[in-house]
């Protein structure tokens, strides 16, 4: 089971051996500090580091920690698809329909998280029952198995 917190700023993943933090476009999986594209291996924690996203497989649940707004690149798409979860990075300080839509159609999660630093459209809000949570425990069989869960944490 990983647990998934804010904490100043950035996001901790943690499966109680293992602690990854997300902060902008850095990824720090115990002592190793991801920057570029790539492919990693730490502490049972594989990440493909793309372009304006990063795909972190751990536990059998596929994270995309997308750290740029910007629309994602046909990399990150093609490698990142059909992933279970997507982790909206915490310098995204805005979130509407037009830049969610594009995200599940790149990526097409079963959750999504936000931090509580992003503001979030009210007809979004409304539409996708984001719910606001102070953590997120995720594992395999607790993924939705209609619909989308979106979790805003902080």
């Amino acid at each position: 089971m990983l647990q998934i917190k804010l904490n100043a700023n950035k996001y901790e993943i943690t499966d109680k051996k293992t602690t990854a933090v997300l902060e902008g476009s850095n990824i720090i999986v115990q002592q190793q500090t991801i920057v570029s594209p790539g492919e990693y291996e730490a502490e049972g924690v594989e990440v493909v580091y793309g372009e304006r996203a990063a795909l972190l497989v751990w536990e059998r649940l596929q994270a995309v920690y997308v750290f740029s707004t910007e629309s994602p690149k046909i990399f990150d798409k093609s490698q990142f698809a059909s992933a279970d979860v997507v982790i909206i990075g915490t310098e995204v300080t805005q979130l509407n329909k037009d830049s969610i839509s594009e995200l599940l159609e790149a990526y097409d999660p079963t959750v999504i998280i936000a931090s509580s630093n992003t503001t979030i459209d009210e007809s979004l809000t409304a539409a996708m029952k984001v719910q606001q949570v102070p953590l997120v425990k995720l594992s395999e069989q607790t993924l939705p198995v209609e619909g989308r869960d979106f979790y805003q944490i902080g």
